[in-house]
């Protein structure tokens, strides 16, 4: 696995604004997806540790189609790489991603943290 690709952008507004313009709506978006499962790092550790494929896959299939739909480049680049160890069964890839996601989300939360 590559290292992180630490000069994406958490949230690429511009982008978001395209897809939806309407910002307050998209505030809205991103407050709510801080609170989503799929937002959750403990339910990839958790997949992780019984190493289930399967909901490691699906945790990250979704979260990869929120953080497309509201441009979250970073995160889906990292939940990418995640699904891809999922269906490859390959542990330590997990491991990695998780490490590599828990570094987005964080990125992720502290942005939201500071919108308006």
């Amino acid at each position: 696995m590559s290292p992180i690709d630490s000069d994406l952008p958490v949230f690429d507004r511009d982008d978001a604004l395209n897809r939806i313009p309407d910002w307050e709506f998209i505030l809205s978006m991103l407050q709510a997806a801080v609170e989503a499962r799929e937002f959750k790092i403990w339910f990839y550790k958790d997949a992780l540790f019984k190493q289930d494929f399967q909901e490691m896959a699906a945790l990250s299939h979704t979260l990869m189609g929120v953080a497309a739909n509201l441009s979250l480049k970073a995160i889906q680049v990292a939940v990418t790489r995640l699904n891809s160890a999922a269906k490859d069964n390959d542990v330590y890839a997990m491991a990695e991603g998780i490490v590599h996601l828990k570094t987005e989300l964080d990125r992720f939360r502290d942005l939201v943290a500071t919108l308006e």
